[in-house]
């Protein structure tokens, strides 16, 4: 699998438009070919389909359906395996927050044309999607993307409370709104001077889910690492987090170690991290915050396995750094979880 300079998609997207066309009678697999995009290849989530492709392919699909929100349309046909790991990873997620996020940390498995981030409020959570620069998106991709995430929301959490707030959705007037408002169950605007973006409330967002299961996480999060590690070898971000997931249970990771995996000097490593915005350290104590949260999670994991798991050199050091983290130590935080 090899990642090109242009932006991006997963193969597994195109299916799922070819089955919302399939579904409405129209020959979705002819339309691909007319997009340049090969139907036998496309339900193998290794292939990347081309942004400029892509576009072609909404466009065609708008025209054969006669149908302006063509993009809406086809979230209900994304299956669990469409996105890779990163539905099942959502479903097992311990918060919808917990889900908003990891989408933002591997969204380029999905695709390098769209940044989705997610900014925190007092009383808000707000999960942005922005094209990049580089080609212009479809707004089918946009709005299917807005809509999928709702939908993933209410497969995560069974709550009939959990709404968005607000959906922004550029490039649409007071005559669409209906329609928009029904599809995604809140109240729908259209900022031309904002991304698009969904608005939730935060402590529906940061509420734990029963459902949560940390092992699936573990599981799949790493297959979504060595994804991105084959997908960009150039991302040493991702080379290096896959390392120090190799690493850590034996012993605290060194950017020495980490160096020599990859064959470069340590002077080297640290200037590659440097342009990519982020430093050994940080990266490093990242991955074990997030790896420490799922651990805690599980009951079968005694604070010694996780010490050891993370590469601590003895309870205390992980302690001090769980505190770090969370506020708590680890006894108190797992104790809080279990009594939720």
């Amino acid at each position: 699998m090899k990642l090109a300079s242009r932006p991006t998609t997963i193969g597994t997207w195109a299916l799922a438009i070819k089955r919302a066309l399939d579904a409405q009678g129209i020959n979705g697999g002819q339309l691909l070919k007319q997009a340049n995009i090969s139907p036998e290849s496309c339900g193998d989530p290794n292939t990347r389909i081309p942004t400029e492709d892509l576009n072609t392919l909404w466009a065609l699909a708008e025209s054969a359906t006669e149908d302006r929100f063509i993009g809406l349309r086809v979230p209900m046909y994304v299956h669990a395996t469409t996105l890779h790991a990163m539905s099942m990873a959502n479903l097992a997620s311990t918060s919808l927050l917990d889900a908003f996020e990891r989408s933002a940390r591997f969204s380029r498995i999905i695709t390098t044309s769209v940044s989705f981030n997610v900014h925190k409020s007092t009383n808000t959570i707000r999960v942005e999607f922005s094209a990049e620069d580089a080609i212009p998106v479809s707004r089918h991709s946009l709005e299917a993307s807005l809509l999928l995430c709702v939908k993933m929301t209410r497969e995560i959490d069974f709550d009939p409370n959990n709404r968005p707030i607000e959906v922004n959705i550029p490039g649409h007037d007071d005559t669409d709104r209906l329609l928009l408002e029904r599809a995604f169950g809140c109240t729908v605007i259209s900022d031309e001077f904002s991304p698009h973006y969904i608005l939730f409330d935060r402590s529906h967002a940061e509420a734990s889910l029963p459902t949560a299961n940390p092992e699936i996480i573990q599981v799949c999060e790493r297959i979504m690492v060595d994804y991105l590690a084959r997908l960009d070898k150039s991302d040493i971000t991702y080379r290096v987090y896959q390392l120090i997931l190799d690493l850590l249970p034996s012993g605290e990771p060194t950017q020495e170690k980490v160096a020599d995996a990859l064959h470069m000097s340590t002077r080297s490593l640290h200037r590659k991290l440097t342009s990519a915005g982020i430093s050994f350290k940080a990266l490093l104590d990242n991955t074990r915050r997030d790896l420490a949260l799922q651990y805690i999670r599980q009951s079968n994991l005694s604070i010694a396995d996780i010490t050891y798991n993370l590469g601590f050199y003895d309870a205390s050091s992980f302690s001090r750094a769980f505190k770090r983290w969370t506020g708590r130590s680890p006894a108190k935080f797992r104790k809080e979880q279990n009594e939720d």
